[in-house]
């Protein structure tokens, strides 16, 4: 039979907080940040969409597992199992996963665009995306200077 817990709601409260921190700090890192990162931008889209999938995945398979190794193996082995996982999880991130801050991220897209398209290509590739940058930056300006002259001849400008 259930009873009340002996603990106030304010602690409940706290140690959930406190535990979803780490669930976030940690594996939504790699499953999100870190792919954000580390790809190129030519590909980034599709394989962030691919770390992303590979995470669910794993979760599934994860929680399949753990239900049928629970009820063969037991609660002890299973904690040392799956602390075992999470440390091989950690030290695999830590020495395959390079370290973003330290990348010179337009030198990596520069050195993956011409591995895909050629030296030609990505120059191509490259002006291509500078065009679209420029054309971008011109929208963002118009629509600045209309958003502007639009609240100077609004009443609520004019009583300001």
């Amino acid at each position: 039979m259930l009873s009340t817990p002996s603990f106030s709601p304010l602690t409940f409260f706290q140690i959930s907080s406190l535990a979803t921190f780490f669930y976030q700090f940690g594996p939504n890192s790699t499953t999100f940040l870190i792919p954000a990162e580390v790809y190129a931008t030519p590909v980034r889209a599709r394989c962030h969409g691919l770390s992303a999938m590979s995470g669910k995945l794993g979760a599934v398979v994860g929680e399949q597992g753990i239900a049928q190794m629970l009820d063969s193996i037991g609660l002890t082995p299973m904690f040392y199992i799956m602390g075992a996982i999470s440390i091989a999880g950690a030290l695999t991130t830590a020495f395959l996963v390079p370290d973003s801050r330290t990348l010179d991220l337009r030198a990596e897209d520069q050195k993956f665009v011409e591995g895909w398209l050629g030296k030609e290509g990505a120059e191509k590739f490259f002006e291509r995306s500078r065009r679209n940058m420029d054309a971008v930056d011109r929208l963002k300006s118009s629509l600045e200077m209309s958003a502007g002259d639009a609240a100077a001849g609004s009443p609520a400008a004019a009583r300001v």
